[in-house]
């Protein structure tokens, strides 16, 4: 009888471990981003751009000389170019990785695959076709974000992840990260628009003023 209890504790001990394993499972899943999450954060990206922009203010897989970029921001003469990319795999194999050593030979490939990516995006960077002179890389995933642009260090080393992208005039966003910048964009379209407005208003005042002095002649001649 004793140990027939003791068989029933060990088994409702056991059902808990199993319940508390997948806990742990779909929290792990959380960080662990699906293989076709790129074609989401295309997804992501336009719903970013839409909630912000106007649809006449940005365009679609815009075809450059030095290939296709996922979206552009008009920028009255100028063209934002915004490319997502989403480096898993590296990312991933740290994450499932059991020790330290596993972990860092993974991070070290995770880095030069993030650096591959900013220079696939600084590509778009073409002052000579119209674009400004620096890109935007949208990264659909705030975990992987995290570890590439904002944690200092990771296995006691300096994280220069942020630094080689802003050599390459590429600035990295996040879906939480990317509002701020469309919102600086679109600030200062409606600001340029103010401006042209302002010097319509002028012209229009200009040549106004320049009817009251005919008029103004004519009616010196009359009287």
């Amino acid at each position: 009888e004793s140990l027939n209890e003791r068989m029933g504790s060990l088994n409702q001990k056991a059902q808990q471990i199993s319940a508390i394993m997948t806990e742990v499972t779909s929290l792990r899943n959380l960080f662990t981003m699906p293989k076709g999450a790129g074609g989401a954060g295309e997804r992501l990206l336009d719903k970013a751009l839409h909630d912000i922009l106007s649809s006449d203010m940005y365009r679609t897989q815009v075809r450059l000389s030095s290939g296709t970029v996922d979206f552009v921001v008009k920028f009255k003469d100028c063209m934002v170019p915004i490319d997502s990319k989403l480096p898993l795999e590296d990312f991933n194999r740290m994450l499932a990785a059991n020790d330290d050593t596993a972990k860092r030979s993974h991070w070290k490939s995770f880095v030069g695959a993030v650096k591959r990516r900013i220079d696939e995006t600084s590509k778009y960077i073409l002052p000579g076709e119209k674009t400004t002179d620096f890109a935007l890389m949208y990264i659909p995933s705030e975990s992987v974000y995290y570890e590439a642009f904002i944690k200092d260090t990771q296995f006691g080393e300096e994280n220069g992840l942020i630094d080689y992208a802003l050599k390459k005039r590429v600035y990295p966003t996040s879906p939480q990260t990317i509002y701020p910048y469309l919102m600086t964009i679109s600030q200062g379209m409606k600001a340029l628009k103010i401006e042209e407005n302002a010097k319509e208003i002028l012209a229009k005042v200009n040549a106004l003023r320049n009817d009251y002095e005919r008029f103004k002649s004519i009616y010196n001649i009359i009287i």
